[in-house]
């Protein structure tokens, strides 16, 4: 029986026409790592980094991955125990957090999609304030980062479209649709992040806040 590798959530199947004599996807991929990440060091020397961007950097190179997935895989990178940055030291908007930050802002005058992520981190708790919104609950004390604010400005665009698609900004289809999970949904976090043991008390019923992250 075949069962499908990559899904739909986080699909992160690019590819280079360079690989295109292999003909599944996950020969593609594997062919790709061998020669990209292993036989041209790329992988020693992002485990040799210095910081955050040096790691995007070395991605980047990779001629499968474009921008947000080099920032993705160096997200990944940096929650193992081989690299070990501090995570708001860089940041990078994808595609889905543009089209929500150009929901939110109305002028980005001289500023990047990028200092708008960082506007919101260093700004959160004052419109917290302000909206009424003192009852937020991070996850276990791990206040947000700047991925995670990139990632929530994603979602932000994806609940506008439906809530207001009169807010029309570059896409407005929408490709899944979310189905709540029918059993309990055991989260694993990066040991460094010294939450796991806290999320042994979790449920279904009130793992909300862990789902928003």
């Amino acid at each position: 029986m075949k069962e499908p590798i990559f899904n739909g959530a986080y699909m992160m199947t690019g590819s280079h026409k360079k690989y295109n004599m292999y003909m599944s996807k996950h020969a593609k991929w594997l062919k790709m790592v061998e020669y990209e990440f292993l036989k041209e060091k790329r992988i020693d020397r992002i485990i040799n980094a210095k910081s955050l961007d040096e790691v995007y950097n070395i991605l980047i190179e990779c001629t499968f991955l474009g921008e947000f997935l080099a920032y993705q895989y160096m997200t990944d990178f940096n929650y193992s125990p081989v690299v070990n940055f501090d995570e708001n030291t860089f940041v990078k908007a994808g595609i889905g957090a543009i089209r929500g930050i150009k929901k939110c802002f109305i002028d980005l005058g001289k500023y990047t999609y990028e200092d708008c992520i960082r506007f919101t981190q260093d700004n959160l708790l004052k419109y917290q304030d302000l909206y009424g919104f003192n009852s937020f609950k991070n996850l276990f004390g791990r206040e947000l980062k700047l991925i995670d604010l990139q990632n929530c400005f994603c979602e932000t665009d994806k609940y506008l479209r439906v809530k207001m698609p009169e807010i029309a900004v570059d896409n407005i289809r929408i490709k899944q649709k979310f189905t709540k999970p029918k059993s309990k949904i055991d989260f694993y976090f990066p040991p460094k992040w010294k939450i796991n043991n806290k999320i042994k008390k979790c449920n279904i019923e009130n793992s909300q806040e862990l789902i928003l992250f």
